[in-house]
């Protein structure tokens, strides 16, 4: 790959450039420098002050060890004389049954020993012990030889009740071997050698030598090696040169746990210090822990003194390079400013701005260039906005309801279509799931069938899927198409949710009203010929009737003259149907009409276990209709609804007063609920056929609601039936009202 190259304009200001090139490419490898050196000072001092604080621990641990060594081989010669284990073991077997004397004479000579040992070990007491946990004999500070009848005067009655240095801690335990420890009494470090005393394998005392260090030890040992030392246990300062401080719990644990000494910095009064952790007995988890410290203050004195020539060198350079690059960045600048403040104005939809520099560098280029981006980022943004507001409103107006969803099913896009239909918002549904159009009262089934098709590969088109919404039905053509992205991949779909329930209803109320026309048709060309035979037929059985003597055959005969006339007023009521008239309109006051039937009902027809209630509203209803048409209407539904409670019920009629929804007009409700049987969903379809009953032979004709249905359709108005078997049926009519 070439080397690029730099081209250069024949511009002055170009120099500038070229100094700041200059400036940076000495001044980098200066600070650099600078940055070395000085840490390589610094390192190397700290090194040096780590070097002799490790130099003075190791020399500090060797001193104490060589103690400790000291102090364990005298406390095992002592243990193994000959007269310590004999004396030992005779008071320990044989103390109870002696007289003090006896017991005296054998104490005497054992603390002139104990002596003898504290003066040649320099230690502070020495207590012997034996193996029942009884003080045999104890020296202390001050304790010199004595008499008999000196030991017998301060022991008084008891021997082994004799004063120590040390009083006996309480439970004794009865060292097993020889060793030595360390451990803080108050403010002194107290070092302890012990051992036992054996007699044939038997343990039968011990002796126990006890050596204190007060601060004069540690200012001392400071003196020696130059340094400030402190002596801490269980994490407390106890005594030292150095004032008294807390060291972090982790470097006490860390130099407990590992080997070697622990180093580390910290600032102790405000001065800072160099310090060595190590405890004093590694094998004993509560052993003091001693700590050598140096001052860091000479140290670092000198660490700063060297960075700060290294770094007025450096300073010297930044400020000659600066003064280069303060000349150049007047020129610069300026323009590049001016390029930001006009890139912000863009970014904040300013697409008009424009940059005047006046230059004819690299820089004035880079102006016109980004003068030419923004004029064809406006007019490529102006031509996206009335894209995206024309098929905005396209999908706005279609009336289908339109949804998108990606491929995880979750919307992407909704159309008003839709949302008025779902009852819901646009900004609650972006970005949720396809199931959140529904509410909790949703039909489960157009549910179920809308996320089948929302999650279904490929195209799916269902028709007429009902959605129950209360007491109302609707029906819906839905359409599903994959959704696909500029690659050409399936990105998620477009459903296409048409309400079509206005359509069905047409289809519906138009193979009604054929049905109609036909049963008129059948019913003006036969009801003649159908009945003419029919009166025949009466005419003969009424004169059998007065022949006949027999009681059996005068039965039959009446049996049969009641299915004739059964038969002749059904045709009577289709030929009634045939030649019916048009409605008479008037005004006509609803609430009267329903009085008037439901009275004629309670007359005629109303069981004692039935019983009706009124709800009326409050507002008169006043429709344009034939009275007499309304009340055979009102009376075929209050008579189905009394055959439906043949146990006994309530019927409750209802009427309410609203705003037709698309035609903005009033319309009146009259509701027949009762509370008998109900009607199953298979028969359902068929009620306003005529002739379609399910009540037994002779009970019925099957023409109350085909009847009924007619008068209300003549009246421009619609019936409606809500039922649910075992709960009753509820049949609405829907007339309009006269304002």
């Amino acid at each position: 790959m070439p080397w690029p190259v730099l081209k250069l304009r024949p511009v002055l200001k170009l120099k500038y450039q070229l100094v700041l090139v200059m400036t940076i490419l000495v001044l980098t490898p200066m600070l650099s420098s600078a940055l070395v050196v000085s840490n390589l000072v610094r390192n190397q001092n700290e090194n040096n002050a780590r070097q002799r604080i490790s130099d003075v621990a190791n020399k500090l641990a060797y001193s104490l060890t060589t103690l400790e060594t000291e102090y364990l081989t005298k406390v095992k010669a002592f243990a193994t004389t000959e007269e310590v284990v004999y004396s030992t073991y005779v008071l320990f077997q044989y103390g109870d049954v002696f007289s003090d004397r006896t017991k005296l004479n054998i104490v005497q000579p054992l603390r002139n020993s104990l002596l003898f040992y504290k003066a040649s070990l320099e230690a502070d007491t020495i207590d012997l012990i034996d193996a029942k946990g009884r003080m045999l004999a104890s020296v202390g500070p001050g304790d010199d030889i004595e008499t008999l009848k000196d030991l017998e005067e301060k022991s008084g009655k008891d021997i082994f009740r004799i004063p120590s240095g040390l009083p006996l801690k309480a439970p004794f335990t009865m060292p097993r071997e020889a060793g030595v420890r360390f451990q803080t009494q108050g403010t002194n470090l107290l070092l302890i050698a012990e051992a036992p005393i054996t007699h044939k394998a038997r343990t039968v005392g011990a002796v126990i030598f006890r050596k204190s260090f007060d601060g004069n030890f540690a200012t001392e040992m400071a003196r020696t090696t130059g340094t400030d030392l402190a002596f801490f246990t269980a994490g407390k300062y106890v005594m030292g040169t150095l004032p008294p401080f807390t060291i972090p719990a982790g470097i006490l644990a860390d130099a407990r746990n590992k080997s070697g000494l622990i180093t580390t910095q910290l600032r102790i009064d405000n001065n800072p210090y160099n310090l060595a952790v190590y405890p004093l007995q590694r094998d004993r988890p509560r052993s003091p822990m001693i700590v050598v410290g140096i001052s860091n203050v000479d140290t670092i004195q000198n660490t700063r003194q060297t960075v700060r020539a290294i770094f007025l060198v450096a300073f010297l350079g930044i400020i000659i390079s600066t003064i280069f690059t303060y000349i150049w960045a007047g020129n610069v600048t300026e323009p590049i400013n001016m390029l930001v403040k006009s890139t912000k104005k863009v970014a904040a939809g300013k697409l008009d701005e424009q940059i005047e520099t006046g230059r004819r560098d690299e820089l004035g280029e880079l102006a016109t260039q980004f003068n030419m981006m923004t004029r064809s980022l406006k007019q490529n943004t102006d031509e996206l906005s009335y894209l995206k507001e024309l098929n905005q409103n396209i999908v706005e107006s279609i009336a289908v309801g339109l949804l998108v969803i990606d491929s995880s099913a979750r919307v992407l896009a909704t159309n008003a279509a839709l949302e008025r239909r779902f009852n819901l918002r646009k900004d609650s549904l972006i970005g949720k799931d396809v199931s959140s159009l529904f509410g909790p009262d949703e039909d489960a089934r157009f549910k179920d069938i809308l996320l089948e098709i929302a999650r279904a590969p490929g195209h799916r088109e269902i028709n007429d899927v009902s959605r129950k919404i209360g007491d109302e039905v609707q029906i819906y053509n839905i359409e599903a198409s994959p959704l696909r992205d500029r690659f050409g991949k399936i990105s998620g779909k477009i459903i296409l949710i048409d309400d079509v329930t206005e359509r069905a209803q047409l289809v519906e109320q138009l193979i009604r009203s054929e049905k109609l026309a036909s049963v008129g048709k059948l019913a003006a060309g036969l009801a003649h010929e159908i009945n003419n035979p029919l009166g025949t037929i009466i005419n003969y059985v009424q004169t059998l009737l007065l022949d006949e003597d027999d009681a059996e055959a005068r039965e039959y005969l009446r049996s049969v003259e009641t299915e004739t006339r059964r038969i002749s007023q059904i045709v009577r009521d289709l030929l009634n149907f045939a030649r019916q008239s048009p409605p008479h309109y008037d005004a006509v006051d609803i609430h009267n009409v329903l009085d008037e039937s439901l009275r004629l009902v309670e007359y005629q027809h109303l069981p004692e276990t039935i019983t009706i209630i009124r709800k009326y509203c409050d507002s008169p209803l006043t429709a344009l209709g034939d009275a007499n048409q309304l009340k055979q209407a009102f009376l075929n539904l209050a008579i189905n609804a009394f055959q439906a409670m043949q146990n006994g019920g309530t019927l409750v009629v209802t009427t309410s007063l609203s705003e037709d929804d698309e035609d903005h007009r009033k319309v009146c409700h009259i509701a027949f609920s009762d509370t008998g049987t109900g009607i199953a969903d298979e028969h359902l379809r068929y009620i306003f056929d005529p002739f379609f009953t399910t009540k037994e032979v002779g009970q019925g004709t099957g023409l109350g609601l085909f009847v009924t249905f007619g008068i209300v359709q003549a009246h421009g108005g619609t019936i409606n039936v809500n039922t649910r078997v075992g709960h009753g049926t509820t049949f609405t009519i829907t007339l309009p009202v006269i304002q």
